[in-house]
């Protein structure tokens, strides 16, 4: 049988330790940092949108009976001018933040929609079938789309 040993002087035994400590008390803030939360938050409770189905069942559940899907790719921008921060100000109210996505291709889906005894319109963006944000456009006002909004 082998055995190894190292002695470390004090100096250095108290900067291992030093070194060990900081690590554990880092080890909270890099795993729940904001966008590690922003993540977790993407893949566990972003809402499914998939489909068709999966998208108009989100807006009914805000009220919103939806009808005449409309589609197209968009790009979020790598910086976002003050019209991108102002409705990232408004999403993030609804519990979504478009930030995660600078710069990546999303789906745009828009819905004629009815309900709260109005008509409008609603957008939704789905990016990996998740939904990261939307509203629900009536005579120029923007409603949220989800439970928080």
């Amino acid at each position: 049988m082998f055995y190894f040993s190292v002695r470390f002087s004090r100096g250095r035994r108290i900067a291992a330790l030093a070194a060990v400590l900081l690590a554990v008390l880092l080890s909270p803030a890099v795993l729940y940092s904001p966008a590690q939360q922003a993540f977790w938050t993407l893949e566990s409770a972003a809402p499914l949108g998939d489909t068709q189905q999966q998208r108009t069942e989100f807006l009914y559940q805000a009220g919103w009976e939806a009808s005449e899907e409309m589609h197209e790719t968009v790009k979020i921008p790598r910086e976002f001018d003050a019209v991108y921060q102002e409705y990232n100000l408004f999403l993030q109210q609804q519990g979504f933040d478009l930030r995660r996505f600078a710069g990546k291709e999303v789906e745009r889906y828009q819905y004629r929609v009815s309900g709260h005894g109005e008509n409008g319109m609603a957008t939704l963006l789905v990016y990996e079938g998740r939904i990261i944000g939307g509203d629900v456009s009536v005579e120029g006002k923007m409603y949220g789309v989800s439970a928080q909004g």
